[in-house]
């Protein structure tokens, strides 16, 4: 499998990635590579009823740890199979960025860096029904969770770094102009 370009967004939980790569996707008529997306999915086929945060962590990191090639393939077919541009919302594993860059020939990665107030806030008002309790509680829980902790690591390879703004269409922006030469 090979893609012309790819274009991840990368980030650490609530950082604003979804909102972020849905509109990109959007406007650049480009199809979306969800890591969240194929995991709610993969619940649904096997007819698994929790589809909490944390359970679908936990199934991402034991999908992760068994086969990660398997994995990425898997999230490409379900989203973006035949696609020679893709836009990767949520990679949060070295193994996967790797897998991705061996099978691009373009690609520019971007990381949203957010304080981890702005993240609480827009946890606790958005509506995601993954997020079953919405308590700062919760969002530490998921936050620490072993499946976000390569995400600070990923930081160094990503050809853009946006210190995320309280406004999206501010770091909507700064993504756009970046992307405009790719």
């Amino acid at each position: 499998m090979e893609i012309d370009k790819s274009i991840l967004i990368i980030g650490q939980i609530s950082s604003g990635k979804s909102t972020l790569a849905n509109r990109l996707a959007k406007e650049l008529a480009l199809k979306k590579a969800s890591f969240g997306g194929y995991l709610l999915n993969y619940c649904e086929l096997s007819e698994i009823a929790d589809r909490s945060r944390d359970n679908l962590q936990a199934i991402g990191q034991r999908l992760i740890d068994n086969d990660h090639n398997k994995f990425l393939h898997a999230v490409i077919d379900f989203s973006a199979k035949g696609s020679q541009q893709v836009i990767f919302e949520g990679v949060r594993h070295l193994s996967i960025f790797d897998g991705i860059r061996k099978m691009t020939k373009h690609i520019s990665a971007v990381y949203l860096e957010a304080t981890y107030s702005q993240r609480l806030s827009r946890y606790l008002s958005r509506e995601k029904k993954i997020d079953l309790e919405k308590t700062e509680a919760e969002f530490a829980k998921a936050n620490a969770h072993c499946v976000e902790q390569e995400i600070p690591k990923l930081k160094e390879y990503c050809n853009l770094v946006i210190s995320s703004a309280d406004d999206p269409e501010v770091d909507y922006a700064v993504m756009k102009a970046f992307l405009s030469g790719f």
